[in-house]
């Protein structure tokens, strides 16, 4: 899809396996975080598993006002994001399950296992919030959720997404 555009989000942790500074997340330090939060510079934040995640005002206002924008965040960050831009559409992404949601993590193999307890602990609280989203997608086909998921975008003008 042409013209959709992806914010990249700031993060305070270190970068996983093959991930770019700048195409995946903005890393950054906590004091640098610290400071751009009071300088107002987020249009949200959140502290998620032990890290800080946050959309730079900068990556909404890069883009015009009808081109879509992809925001890839938490379910605190919507709830946030949409009280500022009401007009935003929001998608759930959601796993086919919880079990299948944990192999996924597995092979990612980027978590401990307290990590990844942790995580799926916030998933089931996230996938509670998901009936409060505008679409629910169930990745459990991903060219299917693909098609479904640039269906929407190709008929909405502002888009933020929770992934899971």
């Amino acid at each position: 899809m042409k013209n959709v555009k992806r914010a990249i989000t700031i993060t305070t942790r270190a970068p996983r396996r093959g991930e770019e500074d700048g195409v995946d997340y903005y890393f950054i330090t906590e004091s640098e975080f610290s400071y751009r939060s009071v300088m107002h510079e987020f249009v949200e934040q959140n502290f998620y598993d032990d890290t800080f995640y946050a959309t730079p005002r900068s990556e909404i206002e890069k883009v015009s006002k009808n081109e879509p924008i992809f925001l890839i965040i938490d379910t605190n960050g919507r709830e946030k994001l949409v009280r500022q831009y009401p007009l935003a559409t929001s998608i759930f992404i959601m796993p086919p399950s919880m079990e299948e949601l944990e192999n996924r993590m597995r092979q990612r193999g980027a978590n401990s296992s307290d990590e990844m307890e942790s995580r799926l602990k916030i998933a089931q609280q996230e996938i509670q919030k998901a009936k409060s989203y505008d679409h629910v997608i169930v990745n459990d086909d991903l060219n299917r959720c693909v098609d479904e998921l640039v269906g929407i975008v190709q008929n909405k003008g502002f888009l933020c997404s929770s992934l899971h």
